[in-house]
C-alpha cells in the first residue's frame, strides 16, 4: 500500500515536472510520456518489445509509428490514439463508415473514389469492407476533400 502511494506521488511529481514539454510531434509526445512516467527509451522498449532504434526514429526523426504500435503505447500509457495524431483516431474508429460517408458527401462512385485516392477500384471496395487498412496518405486525401 505504501509503495502504491509513493508511486502515485512520484508519478504526479514527474508529470508536473514535465508538463510544459512541447507536444507538437508524435516524437515529442512519446518523450513526454516516457519522462512523465520516470522511464527512459530503453526501459519502455524492453517492456513493450519495441526495438530501441525504432523508438529513436519516432522520437528524433519523426517517423510515424505503425497503428498497432500506437495501440500498444496507448494501452501502456492509458491515452487515446488521437492523442498522438488524428489519423490514429480515424484508423481505430470505424474508418469504413467514414470513407463511405466521404464518398456519399462527395457523390463519388467507386471508380472516382479510386482515382481521387490513387488506388484501384477493388482497393476502394476492400477499404469499405475492412480488408484493407487505411494508410496515412488515404487519410490525408479524405481529410482534404
Amino acid at each position: 500500500m505504501i509503495v502504491k502511494i509513493f508511486y502515485k506521488e512520484k508519478f504526479y511529481l514527474h508529470k508536473e515536472l514535465y508538463k510544459d514539454l512541447p507536444e507538437n510531434t508524435i516524437g515529442e509526445k512519446i518523450i513526454k510520456l516516457i519522462l512523465s512516467h520516470d522511464m527512459d527509451r530503453e526501459t519502455l522498449a524492453k517492456i513493450l518489445h519495441f526495438h530501441v532504434d525504432t523508438m529513436e526514429g519516432w522520437e528524433i526523426h519523426n517517423v510515424m509509428p505503425q497503428p498497432l504500435n500506437i495501440k500498444r503505447l496507448c494501452g501502456f500509457f492509458k491515452v487515446e490514439p488521437g492523442y498522438f495524431h488524428e489519423y490514429y483516431r480515424f484508423y481505430f474508429n470505424n474508418p469504413e463508415c467514414k470513407i463511405k460517408e466521404w464518398m456519399e458527401k462527395n457523390r463519388l462512385t467507386y471508380d472516382k473514389a479510386a482515382e481521387v485516392l490513387g488506388i484501384s477500384r477493388s482497393g476502394v471496395g476492400r477499404l469499405l469492407n475492412g480488408k484493407l487498412k487505411v494508410s496515412f496518405n488515404v487519410y490525408i486525401t479524405i481529410k482534404k476533400s
